[in-house]
């Protein structure tokens, strides 16, 4: 019998709130580490806090009942071995939700590109190499938000449970391994490294070389795309990002704001976050 992984559930201090919202976000290959995240969470209940553990053998759409607490679930921590069985269902799991996932038009984010060239080559890589995979799922503050506006519809049409019920549609994992195939190193610099949040409107992010298009979270909830330069094919700069009043965003390196962003000049603040 496989082994549970144990689970860390931490709920949120908000006071009766329901709210059905959905989020998701990408991550990419920098240097040895590669990261996806993609989920989805239905409408709860949140009237206290309460941290608890347990174990669960959690599956690909499963449900997790937060009962008898009640409240947010906030972060899910992981630490397991990816077995052949979990990334085959995963694989399985990504064919399937292809013919759903289209090209974010206001985002103009191409889901299917990230799927078939990030995340189905990096588990197939996984089960060759044996890789240690270590996860979190952070959910973004509550948002009374609209799934049509993030063009979630297909996603949202399963998700009506109420309460305190959490269903996973995905994780977002660090997989570390000895080495990276050359396959994955062209990846470098098309896609974003998600790290540590730091601060409410920074995060800590790794920029590798080509002009590029990167989505950063903001607040942990807001989205941004921006188009960023690096000048040196090789430069690789690592440092928080700041979004500042005047609608320009720089990299914060060494404490020296020495970097910027190209300013945004249609920048639109909206009750679901920023919008250019």
């Amino acid at each position: 019998m496989e082994e549970k992984r144990k689970v860390t559930i931490t709920y949120q201090d908000i006071a009766n709130l329901e709210s059905k919202f959905t989020t998701g976000a990408i991550g990419g290959i920098t240097s040895n580490k590669l990261i996806f995240m993609n989920f989805f969470i239905d409408k709860v209940s949140i009237p206290k806090v309460v941290v608890q553990e347990v174990n669960e053998d959690l599956s690909l759409g499963e449900e997790i009942n937060s009962s008898p607490s009640e409240g947010i679930i906030r972060e899910i921590h992981t630490s397991l071995q990816f077995s052949v069985e979990h990334a085959k269902s995963f694989i399985e799991w990504i064919n399937k939700r292809i013919e759903e996932i289209n090209t974010f038009e206001e985002n103009k984010i191409n889901y299917k590109m990230i799927i078939d060239q990030v995340a189905k080559p990096s588990l197939s890589y996984a089960l060759e190499k044996d890789c240690k995979v270590e996860g979190t799922i952070r959910l973004k503050d509550i948002y009374n938000l609209d799934p049509n506006y993030f063009g979630f519809t297909k996603f949202m049409k399963d998700l009506n449970k109420i309460n305190t019920k959490l269903k996973l549609e995905g994780i977002r994992f660090s997989l570390t391994c000895p080495d990276l195939v050359p396959e994955f190193q062209k990846l470098e610099g098309k896609i974003l490294r998600f790290l540590n949040f730091i601060e409410p409107n920074k995060m800590s992010i790794t920029l590798t070389r080509e002009k590029s298009i990167y989505m950063i979270l903001y607040k942990d909830s807001y989205k941004i795309l921006i188009e960023t330069y690096i000048e040196n094919d090789n430069d690789e700069i690592e440092g928080l990002v700041t979004i500042y009043e005047n609608n320009k965003i720089a990299l914060d390196k060494y404490g020296k704001h020495d970097f910027l962003f190209k300013e945004v000049t249609n920048l639109v603040k909206t009750p679901y976050g920023l919008q250019i």
